[in-house]
């Protein structure tokens, strides 16, 4: 087992990790997410995508891409949903987004029997908030 430290330079490298799996995916999921990132006017504390997006290299338009978007609080969220939605209408995508307080997803990404939770742990890639998830994880792991 391999177990890495609570440090800035582990959280250097989990972030350069994370950038280079977002890189490998195809050009049409990175230029979606990208776009995405760039024209949402609140920008999310942590976003991950996960399950077949998150795991597929050969990533194909027809796969719908699910992404987790962490906020302090959910505040126009039906705003952010449209704007995510005309987004994948724009890149031929089908983006499901699914939307989470801080305080609700620190709660169940701490309990050990949240299958959700251990379904992101396994599968999910960071997009944004590295830093984040990883202090969280490192909660849950202790």
């Amino acid at each position: 087992n391999v177990k890495l430290n609570d440090s800035l330079s582990t959280l250097a490298y989990l972030k350069v990790l994370h950038t280079t799996r977002f890189l490998s995916r195809s050009e049409h999921l990175k230029e979606a997410i990208s776009t995405l990132l760039s024209k949402l006017s609140v920008k999310p504390l942590i976003l991950l995508l996960f399950g077949p997006a998150a795991q597929e290299r050969a990533f194909k338009t027809t796969t719908p891409v699910d992404i987790l978007l962490v906020y302090q609080t959910l505040e126009d969220q039906e705003m952010l949903r449209q704007s995510i939605h005309a987004i994948g209408k724009e890149n031929h995508l089908q983006i499901n987004p699914l939307f989470v307080d801080y305080a609700t997803f620190e709660k169940s990404f701490l309990d050990k029997e949240h299958a959700f939770s251990n379904r992101i742990r396994q599968e999910g890639l960071i997009v944004v908030g590295v830093e984040y998830y990883y202090s969280l994880l490192w909660r849950f792991l202790r």
